[in-house]
C-alpha cells in the first residue's frame, strides 16, 4: 500500500474511531466496495452535506484530511492537553503529520491525560 500524507488510512480512520473522534467530523469518505476491490479512493464531502447523508445510501468509512485532523486537535484542545513530554514533532520516527495526530491522540488516551473534548466538535 502507498503512503497517503494528506489523508487517514482506512486503518488510521477505523484508530480514530476507536479514539472517540465523531465519524461526522470527517470531511471525506472511503466506499467500502472500493476497498474491498483494492482501490483506496478518497472522496470528499462537499460543505453543504455531513458525512450522516452518505451513510444512509452508501457503505463508507469515514476520511480525514490532514487539515481536518489539524483543526480537529485545535478545536478539542489536544495542544494544550498533551505533556511536552509527549511532544512528536514531524522529523522524529512518525512517518506523517497524521501518525503524528493520531500517536498523539493514543498516548493521552492510554495516560488517561484529560480526555479530549470531541463534544465541540458538534458545534
Amino acid at each position: 500500500m502507498n503512503m497517503q500524507f494528506n489523508f487517514t488510512t482506512p486503518e488510521q480512520s477505523k484508530r480514530l474511531l476507536e479514539l472517540g473522534v465523531p465519524a461526522n467530523s470527517a470531511d471525506c469518505f472511503y466506499d467500502e466496495d472500493d476497498i474491498e476491490c483494492g482501490a483506496n479512493y478518497v472522496f470528499p464531502i462537499p460543505e453543504w452535506k455531513t458525512f450522516d447523508d452518505y451513510t444512509k445510501d452508501l457503505d463508507i468509512i469515514p476520511c480525514f484530511s490532514l487539515g481536518r485532523l489539524i483543526e480537529i486537535s485545535i478545536i478539542c484542545g489536544l495542544g494544550e492537553r498533551v505533556p511536552n513530554e509527549l511532544y512528536i514533532n514531524s522529523y522524529s520516527f512518525v512517518p506523517s503529520l497524521i501518525e503524528n495526530i493520531i500517536s498523539r491522540l493514543e498516548k493521552v488516551a492510554d495516560l488517561s491525560v484529560n480526555d479530549i473534548d470531541f463534544s465541540k466538535l458538534e458545534d
